[in-house]
């Protein structure tokens, strides 16, 4: 019939929406829009249905575009892809795939005509952004992937304007100073980048520590808990200047004192006592001169930081902090219990002197 979505939606008395999700196979219509749709085609619902299960398999599709590409059988692949791309060019998923395909390739073959595609399928894909449903894959990823293809083909201006356009709460500042770095004339402004890129690793990479170990420490794995405790107390250590008071000594304080309770869940009571002893120096020390300004690290190339004040939510003083952290505690034996009482008693020393 030659019809189009619209002139189709108007006949079946739906919205264009739902005639583009049936055909791409996001939706599929119900037992009576069937019979309407088959009365309208003048077919019986078993051919309409038969069709639907024929051509309508764009999710089985975009799976084997996926597949191929991480198996790098690029031939295969493209010839999926493009056969799919014929017969869903408004699916979301074919789109996205193929366009991974075709980055994936370009990073093998450097054919420019590869890299191109990558970025046509890219950009098509954002026009049917609303059919996603993979929480991994927005706006700023598909960005973020048009950025990158820039770069792999050579084109830093292109890639850093792109970088830069979806720059929120700088996620990009990493891969922007990645490219400004690579060339004299722009490596003085990656500095700011790479100041703010290691200023948010640091803190991200403290979050993730701190979850790990208290799911770690619910599960009683001490051991792993004190292990990945010790890589972040020393990963902290090595970003603090000498002789300053910074927002780093705060950072310190906390995780040793988490330190501490896991070795008293260990029976360590000799490393328990130097980490909250040191923990607690740390945080007086802090509390007498508090500054926020996570810039004032070593390694930090300027002090014009998107991230000049930290904010954390464990609480107000580092020693208040550590107080609720110790006094929430609740051992479950009573050799744990001893240790734990143990622990209590030097830190309420520490606080009276």
């Amino acid at each position: 019939m030659g019809l189009t979505q619209e002139q189709l939606s108007e006949r079946l008395s739906v919205s264009t929406a739902t005639v583009s999700k049936w055909e791409n196979g996001v939706a599929s219509p119900d037992i009576v829009m069937l019979a309407r749709l088959a009365d309208f085609f003048d077919v019986s619902v078993d051919v309409l249905i038969g069709y639907k299960l024929k051509h309508q398999d764009a999710d089985n599709s975009a799976a084997m575009i996926r597949t191929l590409t991480r198996e790098r059988k690029y031939k295969e692949g493209i010839s999926e892809a493009e056969d799919a791309l014929k017969r869903y060019p408004h699916n979301f998923r074919i789109l996205f795939e193929s366009a991974n395909l075709y980055k994936a390739l370009y990073i093998t073959s450097e054919d420019i005509q590869d890299g191109r595609r990558a970025l046509e399928l890219l950009n098509r894909s954002l026009d049917f952004l609303s059919q996603n449903n993979d929480e991994h894959v927005g706006t700023l990823s598909i960005h973020r992937d048009i950025a990158s293809v820039y770069s792999l083909m050579g084109n830093r201006t292109e890639s850093v304007a792109e970088y830069k356009k979806y720059n929120y709460s700088g996620i990009n500042d990493a891969y922007i100073a990645q490219i400004l770095s690579d060339c004299d004339e722009t490596s003085e402004e990656s500095f700011s980048y790479i100041t703010d890129a290691m200023i948010r690793s640091v803190a991200e990479r403290n979050m993730i520590v701190i979850s790990a170990v208290n799911v770690l420490n619910t599960r009683k794995k001490y051991p792993e808990a004190i292990s990945l405790l010790q890589w972040e107390v020393e990963n902290i250590r090595g970003l603090m200047p000498d002789n300053a008071v910074t927002y780093y000594d705060r950072m310190l304080a906390i995780a040793l004192a988490l330190l501490s309770i896991l070795n008293a869940w260990t029976d360590d009571r000799k490393n328990m006592t130097a980490c909250i002893h040191e923990a607690y120096q740390l945080a007086d020390k802090f509390d007498k001169d508090p500054t926020y300004d996570m810039s004032k690290m070593k390694f930090a190339y300027t002090n014009m930081s998107f991230f000049k004040n930290a904010y954390d939510s464990f609480g107000s003083t580092a020693i208040d902090i550590i107080d609720q952290l110790l006094k929430s505690q609740s051992p479950i034996n009573s050799d744990m219990k001893s240790n734990y009482e143990a622990l209590i008693a030097i830190w309420n020393d520490a606080c009276r002197e």
